[in-house]
């Protein structure tokens, strides 16, 4: 604006042109604080440009910020997700382990089962052998004790005779 001021202004000293060139001197004049004009508004117009950059710079820098940010929570997110993962493998690990033991358990306990069963069965046989000889032994008795009473009838009788 003080640019413009003394553009605008004529100038006052002795060496002042002469009355003869004062049209095209006035018509100069009339350029030159045209120009200041136009250039004064091309430096506000610049002036506001870069304030706007700058406005959009911070804007950038402050989404940069918030982008680092951001990278931070995602890394931290996935090395919490690669120890979930290696929790899940040492997990199923541990499964496979139990099943495998449990597989194994129930395999002997289906031996243990089948040797139960026939066990039983033997003890059923057994049993019934056990019967049989038990009812063979009262026979046995039975006969034993017939044969003694006659023989003691044979006796009986032989000592009378």
């Amino acid at each position: 604006s003080a640019a413009v001021a003394a553009a605008s202004t004529p100038p006052s000293d002795a060496h002042s042109p002469s009355t003869h060139g004062t049209r095209g001197l006035s018509t100069t004049q009339s350029e030159l604080v045209s120009k200041t004009a136009e250039l004064a508004d091309t430096f506000t117009k610049l002036v506001e440009a870069h304030r706007q950059l700058e406005a959009k710079s911070a804007m950038v820098v402050e989404q940069d910020t918030k982008l680092v940010d951001s990278q931070s929570e995602l890394v931290s997110t996935l090395k919490e997700l690669a120890a979930t993962r290696v929790e899940l493998v040492d997990t199923h690990l541990e499964l496979g382990s139990k099943s495998a033991t449990m597989a194994e358990m129930g395999t002997k306990l289906e031996s243990s089962t089948t040797e139960l069963a026939v066990t039983r069965t033997r003890l059923g046989e057994t049993r019934e052998e056990l019967e049989e000889t038990q009812h063979d032994l009262e026979e046995t008795r039975h006969e034993l004790a017939q044969v003694r009473k006659e023989l003691g009838a044979t006796i009986v009788e032989l000592k009378v005779a």
